[in-house]
């Protein structure tokens, strides 16, 4: 994603861990596709961008789980790094 959260790339695990394929998310903000929760709290995925090290903490000791199209569950963990194109 880029710097607002806008999705850049979608590999095949994502399209297989939501149910959308790249297509249909590129340009889209992350927290439109991604649906991921710690037990019942849903995850603003945004709000890593912020926080990452403070937040992975606090979710690693928790687990996150993402909720695909057609409901199925996947645990995962998230992880945030800067990526520059020179």
């Amino acid at each position: 994603m880029d710097q607002g959260g806008k999705v850049l790339i979608f590999n095949k695990t994502s399209e297989k861990f939501t149910g959308f394929t790249a297509q249909m998310v590129v340009g889209k903000h992350i927290d439109e596709i991604l649906h991921i929760y710690g037990g019942d709290e849903k995850i603003i995925i945004s709000n890593y961008l912020a926080k990452p090290d403070e937040l992975a903490t606090i979710h690693r000791e928790r687990g996150l789980q993402i909720r695909s199209q057609d409901g199925k569950i996947f645990h995962v963990a998230v992880s945030i790094t800067s990526v520059v194109f020179t």
